[in-house]
């Protein structure tokens, strides 16, 4: 089952909609509410590179936020079959500095059908806009 971890803070929107998108898929998740936590906070940044919530974690990886999130739900990732489907979420640099002077990086999602004999199989590949 993937390991789903949420930082958000109340009074952000964004957040919510996070909170509820994962609850439509039926997706468990871990909350970690940073609204008055300097110190969750400042974990978050370290584990991101972002100061903005909400930040969202699968499986120990950096998803992005709420725009990243949505865009692994438009291209078939979030489905109810996401914890029985191995999927794999790993983060690769490519050339170059985007905005923020960190390193561009792009996204890779793989499942392991676990119908087939130990096959990976690459579903989507899409690059992350705010690297």
């Amino acid at each position: 089952m993937a390991k789903i971890e949420v930082y958000s803070k109340e009074w952000c929107p964004y957040c919510t909609k996070t909170k509820a998108l994962l609850r439509s898929k039926r997706l468990d998740y871990q909350e970690v509410d940073i609204t008055s936590d300097a110190a969750g906070e400042l974990a978050m940044i370290e584990r991101s590179r972002r100061r903005t919530v909400p930040q969202i974690f699968i499986d120990g990886v950096a998803i992005g936020g709420y725009d990243d999130l949505a865009q692994l739900n438009s291209t078939g990732f979030l489905v109810s079959k996401l914890p029985s489907t191995h999927i794999k979420f790993t983060m690769s640099s490519s050339s170059g500095l985007g905005r923020q002077g960190y390193p561009r990086r792009s996204m890779r999602c793989e499942r392991t059908c676990p119908l087939q004999s130990s096959s990976t199989r690459v579903v989507a590949t899409c690059r992350r806009p705010s690297w």
